[in-house]
């Protein structure tokens, strides 16, 4: 019980320095229930059926690109798009030295 009131008065000392962070938790809560229903919720079973279990990534993104500001967000993400089209190319450049390598070496 302890460690619950010194939880609750640590995040009072939070809000009281800084109410945007507050808010900017239930923001990102917001958003992480949101982006969760696209994939638990029924109605939206072709955006699970096209996607299947890659649908949670969306979810995955949300938590990892989500900041405090708006410009630190998009930032975020635009690094995110550039660095997965570069992995896909990387990716791309090895099958294809693999494949010209011959059948031992790849």
């Amino acid at each position: 019980m302890e460690k619950l009131r010194e939880i609750v008065r640590e995040g009072r000392r939070v809000g009281e320095e800084d109410p945007r962070r507050i808010v900017h938790s239930f923001k990102a809560g917001v958003a992480l229930v949101l982006v969760s229903s696209f994939y638990y919720y029924q109605p939206f079973g072709p955006f699970t059926d096209y996607f299947g279990i890659n649908a949670m990534w969306a979810v995955m993104t949300v938590v990892v690109v989500f900041e405090f500001s708006v410009g630190a967000t998009l930032s975020k993400g635009l690094n995110r798009g550039v660095a997965t089209l570069v992995a896909g190319g990387l990716a791309l450049g090895a099958h294809q030295l693999a494949s010209l390598s011959g059948r031992t070496i790849e």
